[in-house]
């Protein structure tokens, strides 16, 4: 009885999980206040948001609606066009909040360098501009476009942040926050993601400077340990990882003369990490002393389950890799020949 209840219950997550899916996936399907209908719309990959126009190719007006679900009466959204660029800076925004008195308030703003959304005129004319919260988790922008030739096919940005003293504040800085930028081509009706936007790039770089920083800082702090040589492999494992990390500043380009000796180079060194990361575990293990031989066992069983794993994966690739080169090499002279050997397929 158990395990048919376990089974239903499994069936109902993977059914709820595939209309969940399929209600995101298809932007279509979706309903607006009086019935207003647009000729295309879009899922954007992340925020649980969606946008929805049509474009008047004599006017070059656009009639939208951007739709952010999952938010509340505390959260501001906002959609942004930005002709300049993909960073935040320069973006031309449509933004809506629930007030404190229960009004939902929707006007533009224009970024400058300081990311506050105060209400301003943006480079186009948005001569209307409205918003709806329903059912306490989705709000949706309406608005009317006038855009120049542009703005028709320019980068897209959009955003969710909390609301600090009943005004927008700064929104989060997780993944999907720093990853909502992409292309719109209000005439073809492609939108395209970004890998990231400018900031986003920025903020991983920073991360990369500021971890390289915090280890040398450590190391400095503690300058004598229980073993030299286990703090003399962890300064070489600091200093080839921070050249491997150079290195790819200075990779040749596939054609190059010198990609091959560059591409020897980075796997040695490579293979090298990985070997003196390993050891210098095992050896920092060893120092700690036998109260901790289960971690020490626990690390060798996890290293040889996934290298028993990766000899696995590799000889069955070699298989596959030697079967599909044999059925090539006995396909070859039919499809030299035809289908009989002769020049001619069979009738």
């Amino acid at each position: 009885m158990e395990r048919v209840s376990k089974s239903a219950l499994f069936c109902s997550v993977l059914v709820a999980l595939f209309l969940t899916s399929y209600a995101q996936q298809n932007c279509g399907s979706l309903t607006f206040e009086n019935n207003k209908q647009y000729a295309t719309c879009n899922n954007l990959p992340v925020l649980s948001s969606s946008i929805h126009w049509t474009y008047n190719s004599s006017t070059n007006i656009v009639d939208l609606a951007f739709r952010k679900t999952g938010t509340s009466s505390s959260n501001w959204v906002a959609w942004a066009l930005n002709p300049s660029g993909k960073s935040m800076a320069g973006s031309q925004c449509l933004v809506a909040y629930q007030s404190s008195s229960g009004n939902i308030r929707a006007y533009t703003s224009q970024l400058g360098s300081t990311p506050q959304l105060v209400e301003g005129n943006l480079s186009f004319q948005v001569p209307s501009i409205t918003a709806m919260l329903t059912g306490g988790d989705v709000m949706t922008i309406y608005a009317t476009l006038q855009l120049n030739s542009d703005l028709l096919s320019t980068n897209q940005l959009w955003q969710e942040g909390p609301l600090s003293g009943g005004a927008p504040g700064q929104h989060p800085l997780t993944a999907d926050n720093t990853a909502s930028v992409g292309t719109i081509d209000f005439r073809t009706g492609e939108t395209t993601a970004s890998s990231g936007s400018d900031f986003n790039s920025r903020l991983r770089k920073r991360n990369v400077l500021e971890g390289w920083a915090t280890g040398i800082k450590l190391g400095n702090d503690n300058p004598t340990t229980l073993s030299e040589i286990h703090r003399n492999v962890g300064i070489a494992l600091f200093a080839l990882g921070t050249l491997q990390v150079f290195a790819l500043l200075l990779r040749p380009k596939p054609d190059h003369k010198y990609r091959f000796y560059w591409n020897i180079y980075h796997h040695l060194t490579g293979y090298t990490v990985i070997g003196l990361s390993i050891y210098n575990v095992l050896k920092g293990l060893s120092i700690l002393g036998r109260g901790h031989d289960d971690w020490w066992w626990a690390y060798v069983g996890t290293l040889i389950g996934l290298g028993s794993l990766s000899a696995l994966l590799e000889a069955v690739t070699w298989f596959i890799v030697i079967k599909r080169k044999k059925e090539s090499r006995e396909k070859l002279p039919h499809s030299m020949n035809g289908a009989n050997g002769h020049g001619h397929g069979a009738l």
